[in-house]
């Protein structure tokens, strides 16, 4: 009978991408009276995702017979990152008037 011993590389892939995700972003105006109120608030996420896989198919036997093909087997192999960076800005303004009364001597 003939043997058989064979390497093949099934998959290669890599994923090398980012993605910008605005997960809150509002802005409020609010008026009490002479105070004017101005609220903001913004969350985002930015994930950045770098991982290669690879998978390799080792065949070992002998031709005719199945039971000898009990070696032949399957390596898989992943590496990479993913990270993860979150921003969160935050801004308020408050502002009234003086209307006519003195403030400090001005």
């Amino acid at each position: 009978m003939r043997n058989v011993e064979l390497e093949y590389t099934a998959l290669r892939h890599k994923v090398d991408d980012t993605f910008v995700i605005p997960l809150f972003d509002e802005t409020k105006v609010c008026q009490i009276g002479p105070v004017t109120q101005t609220l903001s608030a913004k969350l985002i996420a930015s994930m950045n995702i770098n991982v290669q896989t690879s998978a390799q198919l080792t065949i070992i036997g002998e031709l005719g017979d199945l039971h000898s093909f009990r070696q032949s087997h399957m390596t898989l192999r992943n590496k990479g990152s993913v990270s993860v960076l979150v921003d969160f800005q935050a801004y308020a303004e408050l502002r009234f008037g003086s209307l006519n009364n003195e403030l400090a001597g001005m």
